[in-house]
């Protein structure tokens, strides 16, 4: 009976410090593929855009403000990259990456009217 608690204890031993060692490998190193990035840019007419990767894949370009009538860029490098990160938030949480007026308005991007 000593035998078997012993090599049943070692088995539980060996196999938390495999989960520990495997958990602690992946916190080092996150799978590339399921981080979000923005990234900006300027535009041709002296304003700012951003992109959205993930990992190395390119998934959304845009290089006006989304959610009003006219084709702008945004006016600042912050003004975009803040609407970036607003799209990537909502996608890590399984929303679609959309971005409505009022939320331009909250991030003071557009003044209310």
């Amino acid at each position: 009976m000593t035998k078997k608690l012993v090599f049943v204890s070692a088995m539980i031993l060996a196999a938390l410090v495999v989960l520990f060692v495997f958990k602690e490998q992946n916190k080092k190193m996150p799978l590339q593929q399921d981080r979000f990035r923005v990234q900006t840019f300027e535009t041709g007419d002296g304003g700012w855009g951003y992109s959205i990767f993930q990992g190395d894949k390119q998934i959304i370009k845009q290089d006006i403000i989304p959610a009003i009538r006219k084709n702008i860029s945004f006016q600042s490098e912050n003004d975009a990259l803040q609407t970036g990160l607003l799209v990537i938030e909502k996608m890590k949480h399984n929303k679609l990456p959309t971005i409505s007026r009022e939320e331009l308005e909250g991030l003071h991007i557009l003044s209310a009217n």
